[in-house]
């Protein structure tokens, strides 16, 4: 990244990743430390979003059939990836990466209790 002082107080950093020769994301950090609350809030909100999806999925997968409710899972997952990967800033590259995570938490809670019910008895630990 390039850093320039922004104000008396702080440094600027502006981070370029280059993806392909179409999509580069730039990220503005105001603060030359700034990254470490911004990655807390990235993680938090994933592990706040893949908790949500754990306990909801369980319900949805209870009262509509888990078979149906995974390409559900699947494509909440699909669209909070795409949206990640799209944003231009942290805070939407946090929900976007939530919304992921509320699906990966379905996926792996659906696809844990399905396996185990399609498998029989003899199969189980």
């Amino acid at each position: 990244g390039t850093r320039r002082a922004c104000a008396s107080d702080c440094v600027c950093v502006r981070v370029r990743v280059t993806v392909s020769s179409r999509f580069v994301c730039e990220w503005l950090y105001l603060r030359a430390f700034a990254f470490v609350p911004q990655a807390a809030l990235v993680s938090t909100l994933f592990f706040a979003g893949n908790t949500c999806g754990l306990v909801s999925f369980g319900a949805i997968g209870d009262h509509f059939g888990r078979k149906r409710t995974v390409p559900a899972a699947i494509a909440i997952t699909i669209t909070g990836a795409a949206g990640a990967f799209a944003c231009d800033d942290v805070i939407s590259f946090a929900l976007a990466r939530s919304v992921a995570a509320f699906g990966i938490g379905g996926v792996i809670n659906l696809t844990f209790v399905l396996v185990a019910e399609l498998s029989g008895p003899a199969h189980r630990m």
